[in-house]
């Protein structure tokens, strides 16, 4: 057991007989005290009769630096730990770039091996009702363990592949019945959506006293008594990488709320409340519609206003059409125009005397 030991300035996390310590350098070049750490480890294991096996100690660097720091080698004992890109913790692999495909790789394989369980008790004659409460005791907590931690991180093609287990085991459990109908008989949800019901379980739990709510950030530290509509007791984070920023999510988020309808009649307000709901379903359309190469026919239709030049207003020719085509299609024009604009620019595509219809600056050159 390793309750009373102090592991010096760094974060640490006990379980049990496993240790996990870490350390934060802010800038570039800030010297590195957890080889400190690690000794203060070793010398109380050795007072209380405990041997460090220096094979099973990794060393995992997560940065983000474009020129990586050169660190010095943690030891153990004289032995130098190995540097290793993953690392499973308590059932968890955390990866140095913090994707989880390896995690998801390994869940998914897991759950599917057991799914022949399933099969086998099917052929026995054991009623759905059954199966069911099988493939949650013994399948789907596979795919929902730790899912509060990897969730929000789990790009569309990852939580797809965890949602196939689901339905390769309602396919099992209701022969001849699709995914809806099997999900509405059975009362299971998507997975996703029952890892979104978690997180906001869990960080419901935190903010009401637990031990972690000291890593949530404040809005304000001013307390008031008014029930404000969109009050906010949590800051959330700013995400600057250039993904987020050409992601659907963003483009939805920056919507002007009073901008024009299109023929589908959905407002910009709706779709900027409901960004963080509908952008994986968008993403999801908008990258079938590059795959396939099969525009949407409904974007391409327009509500057509007459606006008013000047003269007499009897005659048409004194009007110019405005074409105002449905905000979706304008979110997908916008993210396929940064993706191509940003290449075309960084690879010195455009003319150096292009300047109409892009951010250049043009400059004057007056004769002398």
């Amino acid at each position: 057991m390793v309750n009373d030991l102090q592991c010096g300035s760094g974060r640490n996390w006990k379980f049990v007989d496993d240790v996990t310590i870490s350390e934060g350098l802010l800038r570039n070049g800030e010297p590195s005290v957890i080889q400190s750490d690690l000794t203060s480890i070793a010398t109380w294991a050795s007072n209380n009769l405990i041997k460090l096996n220096a094979k099973k100690c990794k060393e995992m660097q997560i940065c983000f630096f474009r020129n990586k720091p050169e660190l010095p080698h943690l030891c153990v004992e004289d032995q130098i730990l190995e540097c290793v890109s993953s690392h499973k913790v308590l059932g968890l692999i955390i990866q140095d770039d913090l994707k989880w495909n390896e995690h998801i790789s390994m869940i998914v394989t897991k759950a599917s091996k057991r799914l022949h369980i399933l099969r086998v008790l099917r052929r026995g004659g054991i009623p759905p009702h059954d199966l069911i409460t099988i493939y949650y005791a013994l399948i789907r907590s596979t795919l929902e363990y730790c899912c509060t931690v990897w969730h929000c991180g789990l790009p569309m093609y990852l939580s797809e592949q965890v949602e196939k287990i689901q339905k390769r085991a309602l396919r099992i459990i209701l022969p001849g019945r699709s995914y809806g109908e099997a999900q509405e008989m059975l009362q299971c949800p998507r997975l996703d959506i029952s890892r979104g019901e978690l997180c906001e379980k869990t960080m419901k739990n935190i903010a009401l006293g637990s031990r972690l709510s000291s890593l949530l950030t404040l809005t304000s530290e001013n307390e008031h008594v008014y029930n404000l509509r969109n009050f906010k007791q949590f800051a959330s984070f700013k995400c600057r990488t250039d993904r987020f920023v050409d992601s659907v999510l963003c483009n939805l988020k920056h919507l002007k709320a009073n901008k024009s309808t299109g023929l589908d009649a959905i407002p910009a307000k709706i779709l900027k409340l409901a960004a963080h709901i509908i952008a994986p379903s968008l993403t999801y359309i908008f990258n079938l519609s590059l795959q396939s190469g099969i525009y949407v026919n409904d974007w391409k239709r327009a509500r057509v206003i007459p606006i008013f030049k000047s003269e007499d207003k009897s005659k048409c020719e004194n009007y110019r059409p405005i074409s105002i085509l449905s905000i979706v299609s304008k979110v997908f024009e916008k993210g396929v125009f940064r993706q191509v604009y940003t290449y075309v620019n960084e690879s010195n595509l455009l003319s150096k005397y292009q300047s109409g219809f892009s951010a250049t600056t043009l400059n004057l050159i007056s004769p002398h």
